[in-house]
């Protein structure tokens, strides 16, 4: 009973409590640990931050429970478009995060960031009300091809940095580059 309750807590300190997703600090330990397997086999992967546009008119409107359906609804496309080995994250509010890992080629982030848009453009049934949000994202990619590489500081502040520069060209747009250390 005792080993059952820690399991519990143990899975509950590492999820998000709304999305079922891992939650900031779990996506963290597992960029971590994913990076360091990357270097090992010189695999490229990508790291994609995921802000959604025009999420607040949603609270705002219908209320923090047609958010919350929102959000959850985001998740379930999010994993329904990756790869059963890749990670997603929600970090907190409308941010998420993905890790894709032993990618075969580049383009392949791009693929999966354009989906992703794609996903959060399509309309949410918030209790028969439609709405429509969007999604902005920053894709760092990281391969040995371009150096050595990063860490996972340096692969956040890139993929971070793209994800404001695709919402300052308007949103709905996924904006990416490669990353070396």
């Amino acid at each position: 009973e005792l080993k059952r309750a820690y399991a519990r807590l143990e899975r509950l300190s590492r999820t998000d409590g709304l999305t079922g997703l891992l939650n900031r600090r779990a996506f963290h330990e597992s960029l971590d640990l994913r990076l360091t397997q990357q270097r090992r086999h010189e695999r490229p992967g990508a790291l994609l931050y995921i802000d959604l546009d025009h999420f607040k008119p949603v609270n705002d409107q219908h209320g923090h429970p047609a958010g919350d359906a929102l959000l959850r609804q985001f998740a379930q496309r999010m994993l329904a478009i990756v790869r059963p080995t890749d990670t997603v994250a929600r970090l907190g509010g409308d941010e998420f995060a993905i890790l894709l890992t032993h990618l075969r080629e580049r383009g392949n982030a791009d693929r999966v960031a354009a989906k992703v848009v794609q996903a959060a453009s399509c309309p949410f049934d918030l209790d028969g009300t439609f709405v429509q949000v969007g999604a902005s994202v920053g894709v760092a990619v990281a391969s040995a091809a371009e150096g050595p590489m990063p860490d996972a500081a340096t692969l956040i502040a890139q993929a971070d940095m793209l994800l404001y520069r695709a919402k300052r060209a308007g949103g709905s747009r996924h904006m990416a580059e490669a990353v070396g250390a």
